[in-house]
């Protein structure tokens, strides 16, 4: 197995942006993978992000805007209990543009 050193950096809010780098030691470049494709990037959850198909020749930098609020959402539901006990409540909800479901659970104590 050949093992190549790579040093990878996220940084968060330079000039404004979000960046990560790849930077690779210039004697160390990787190797050509027995022919196989080669691509080398990031992407966030929503699989959005940038790549290079080949073998990198110099340290590489993906750069995205900084995270802006987006929507919200706020929502009241109305429990009825008919017997004094503990329990949980558990919502669920789903958005566009949000990886999975968002999940929102509680205790509640039903008392008369």
């Amino acid at each position: 197995m050949l093992v190549r050193p790579i040093q990878q950096a996220i940084l968060d809010g330079l000039n404004g942006t979000e960046d990560i780098t790849f930077a690779y030691d210039p004697i160390s470049l990787p190797a050509d993978p027995a022919g196989q494709d080669f691509l080398v990037g990031a992407e966030n959850t929503l699989g959005e992000g940038a790549f290079i198909a080949g073998l990198p020749t110099e340290d590489l930098r993906v750069t995205s805007s900084a995270f802006v609020p987006g929507q919200s959402v706020s929502y009241s539901i109305q429990v009825k209990g008919d017997t004094p006990a503990t329990g949980t409540v558990r919502t669920e909800m789903t958005a566009t543009g949000v990886p999975g479901i968002t999940v929102e659970q509680d205790k509640i104590t039903v008392t008369k």
